[in-house]
């Protein structure tokens, strides 16, 4: 059958330009996906798949080229890596763009039901897709059932976002190259110029609001760990403030936890399984400490360790609760954001360790991980679970987030110590000079701390401020008759029983950072 002379037209037309139009059509369609899941997570929490694929990807790259990027580039790593899946979504979308757009072509000559048809199709099968293949490569389950937030929110969400990258595509699609009435040609390259436009205008409103979200990330953590690191002639406080306590997460968005709805399971290898909501958890017997983080990653002299009081339950006491059987050799701990790391079950039993929700004196902020995060004195801060929803008591040796990227399993904290005064100012007057700063070691306090002058030649004995706890850190100080000269100053600490903090440079992964924290002082002669 001979099809008209002007559907064949109309189809070496689309063919001519086909391929364009589909792709800026998908970039469009991907960004007003995007925008769906973006919303979705600002106001449910549900994660989105760019965050799932950023998790998954870190996997697959070798631990020592992760820890190389994770270290030169810092609080950048996680928005820069991420902004990098954006914009493959873009442009995955774009190529289905002209895979639909192709497709398209061969309906021209159908009833307007077969293009409904096409959409329909397009939806299902990218929906289909999505939770059957890429949510389990992703490794949150089908249907995003190892999500915390549900297969229901997670898929449903999905849905949407999926049904508005199919409407959108097809109408822009086809606006732009089946009108219903054929258009002159000034119309047609004024629509194809307008549908042009607005995939570039996508495009940079979707990464400009990408870069502002990832410039207040950087911003607001920098801001965070470097104020626990005070540039002026002065030690840090004894606590450290709320406000000024470092963050650290993997998370581009954390999670924001409703207290009315949020519960803590505790299963596994007991003979009673227990939930507990937020009111039944903070009804326990209250315990108070004092106990000082600090992340894996903190470099030698580096701003991530903050010092806070807690107040929570023994975490032993709440594990008893479940009734533990024999033979459990970890416990695992998973958070809202579905984030999990495990403890030696020996170790969980400590009774310095806590399950926290307050924080000097009130509710841990969303941030320090509300409603309830773990405590263990001793190691260091990325096994300290935060958004904590679920305890699970394990017979085999679980390997959390962190550890399958080829960070340190057990994560003891190494002997610290660190110059903070006289902190960034190096030109000094001649006279009595003070040098002070912090020193830790964990759960196994702070002996001595000794400061050189002349670049480890001799050493002099610091005097040590006495500890909040047993599992917090020191303030020290040393008064020192500076004469006119040029000065490499170095400290080192002793830990509670004895043993010499380790002088060896050694970079943070995968079980922390040591060295010689050092500074170099000028003081001048005093002027008359």
């Amino acid at each position: 059958m001979c099809r008209p002379a002007s559907l064949l037209g109309r189809r070496r037309a689309m063919k001519s330009g086909s391929a364009r139009v589909g792709f800026q059509a998908g970039l469009i369609a991907s960004a007003a996906a995007g925008l769906v899941m973006l919303f979705a997570r600002l106001a449910w929490g549900i994660t989105t798949v760019p965050e799932l694929v950023l998790d998954q990807s870190t996997r697959a790259v070798p631990p020592t080229v992760f820890a190389f990027v994770l270290d030169r580039l810092q609080f950048a790593a996680k928005p820069l890596t991420l902004g990098a899946i954006v914009i493959g979504q873009l442009l995955v979308g774009g190529a289905l763009g002209v895979l639909y757009e192709w497709r398209m072509a061969a309906t021209l000559d159908r009833p307007a039901t077969s293009r409904r048809a096409l959409v329909i199709a397009t939806a299902g099968v990218l929906w289909a897709f999505t939770v059957l293949a890429v949510l389990p490569l992703a490794g949150a389950g089908i249907f995003g059932s190892a999500l915390a937030e549900g297969p229901l929110a997670v898929s449903a969400t999905l849905l949407v976002a999926v049904v508005v990258f199919a409407l959108v595509l097809a109408l822009l699609a086809e606006w732009a190259t089946v009108p219903g009435v054929q258009p002159a040609e000034p119309s047609a390259l004024t629509r194809r110029s307008f549908l042009r436009a607005l995939a570039t205008g996508s495009v940079a409103v979707v990464a400009a609001g990408f870069a502002l979200r990832a410039l207040s990330l950087v911003s607001a953590n920098a801001s965070a760990t470097q104020s626990s690191r005070r540039p002026t002639a002065s030690l840090p406080p004894e606590v450290t403030p709320t406000k000024d306590f470092y963050v650290v997460s993997k998370n581009f968005g954390d999670p924001v936890v409703d207290e009315a709805t949020w519960k803590l399971e505790i299963t596994g290898l007991v003979e009673n399984p227990v939930t507990l909501t937020y009111a039944q958890l903070t009804a326990l017997p209250a315990v108070d400490d004092t106990v000082t983080l600090e992340c894996i990653s903190n470099e030698v002299g580096g701003n991530l360790i903050s010092n806070a009081r807690w107040r929570g339950v023994r975490f032993r006491e709440l594990l008893a609760l479940a009734k533990p059987k024999p033979g459990v050799r970890k416990v695992v701990l998973v958070g809202a954001d579905n984030y999990d790391d495990s403890i030696a079950f020996d170790r969980a039993m400590s009774p310095a360790n806590l399950l926290a929700w307050e924080m000097n004196g009130e509710k841990l902020t969303p941030s320090h991980g509300f409603p309830a995060r773990l405590l263990v004195p001793g190691i260091y801060g990325m096994k300290n679970v935060k958004w904590v929803t679920k305890i699970n008591l394990v017979d085999y040796d679980y390997k959390g987030f962190w550890q399958v990227r080829g960070w340190s399993d057990e994560a003891y904290i190494k002997t610290m110590s660190r110059i903070d005064v006289p902190g960034a100012v190096t030109t000094l007057p001649e006279g009595q000079t003070m040098v002070g700063g912090i020193a830790f070691s964990g759960d196994r306090g702070i002996s001595q701390v000794e400061v050189s002058v002349d670049d480890g030649k001799t050493w002099k004995r610091a005097t040590v401020g006495r500890p909040l706890s047993p599992y917090s850190w020191v303030l020290w100080a040393l008064d020192w008759p500076a004469t006119p000269g040029r000065y490499p100053l170095l400290v080192r600490a002793y830990d509670g029983s004895g043993a010499p903090q380790d002088s060896t440079s050694v970079e943070s992964f995968p079980d922390g950072a040591s060295g010689y924290h050092s500074i170099v002082v000028n003081i001048q002669p005093a002027q008359t």
